[in-house]
C-alpha cells in the first residue's frame, strides 16, 4: 500500500509541475477528492496493519516466556525469571533444581495415542504447579517433554514437597478415555549454584534416570 501511495504522490508531483494545479491532467487524475480517498486508504490499512504486527509480536512473546499447553515456563524464560529472582535478592545464588519426569510415558502413548501422553504431560505439570512451594519456579524445555524442571530456594524441603506431589497424583488420578489413571513420576533432585541451570538440569535428569533404573 506503501508503494502505491508513493507512485500516486510522484506521478501527482510531476502532473503539478508539469501544467500545475488546473491542468486537465492533475484535474482528472490527481484532484483533491482522490487525494483524501488516498489518504484515508493509506491509514486504514496502515492501521490494520500495525494492529496484525502487534498481535504477533505479542504471541510470539509469550510462546518465548510461557508452554501453551503445559502453562510452565519456558527453558529461556525460565533461567531469565531466575537471574531476576536472584538479583532482587528473592532466591539466593544457590538454588535446588528438581526433575520430575513423567513415567511410563511411551506406554501411555500406546494405549490412549498421542492425545494420552499430552493429556499426562498436562496433568503431571498442573499438579506440579498446584504444589509448587513459595519462591519456586516450573519450566519446561524442548529436550525432555515429558520432565517438569522446578527451581527450589536452597532452604526448600525439597523431598517434602516431592512427596506431595506423588500423594495429589494419586489423589488426582487423570481420566483418561473414562479410565481413571494415577500417573507414575521419578525425580532427581540437585544443588547448585544458580547461574548454572542447565548444568544442574542435565545432572538432575541423570538421578531420575539413575533411580527409574535402579526400580
Amino acid at each position: 500500500m506503501c508503494a502505491v501511495a508513493g507512485a500516486y504522490y510522484a506521478g501527482r508531483a510531476v502532473a503539478f509541475a508539469a501544467g500545475g494545479p488546473g491542468s486537465a491532467t492533475f484535474e482528472r487524475f490527481f484532484p483533491t477528492s482522490t487525494t483524501t480517498v488516498v489518504n484515508v486508504v493509506l491509514v486504514v490499512v496502515g492501521a490494520f496493519a500495525m494492529m496484525a504486527l502487534r498481535t504477533r509480536e505479542t504471541a510470539e512473546a509469550a510462546v518465548s516466556r510461557y508452554d501453551a499447553v503445559l502453562g510452565t515456563r519456558t527453558m529461556p524464560y525460565l533461567e531469565a525469571s531466575l537471574a531476576e529472582r536472584v538479583r532482587r535478592g528473592r532466591l539466593g545464588p544457590a538454588v535446588q533444581v528438581a526433575v520430575v519426569r513423567l513415567r511410563d510415558a511411551a506406554a501411555l502413548a500406546d494405549a490412549f495415542g498421542g492425545g494420552g501422553r499430552e493429556q499426562a504431560r498436562a496433568h503431571l505439570a498442573a499438579v506440579v504447579l498446584e504444589t509448587l512451594p513459595g519462591g519456586a519456579l516450573a519450566g519446561h524445555d524442548g529436550a525432555q517433554r515429558d520432565d517438569v524442571l522446578v527451581v527450589l530456594p536452597a532452604h526448600a524441603d525439597a523431598g517434602g514437597w516431592l512427596r506431595e506431589v506423588e500423594r495429589a497424583l494419586v489423589e488426582q488420578p487423570l481420566d483418561l478415555d473414562g479410565d481413571p489413571v494415577v500417573l507414575d513420576v521419578r525425580h532427581g533432585v540437585l544443588a547448585g549454584p544458580a547461574d548454572e541451570l542447565r548444568a544442574l538440569v542435565a545432572r538432575a535428569r541423570t538421578a531420575a534416570a539413575e533411580r527409574d533404573v535402579a526400580s
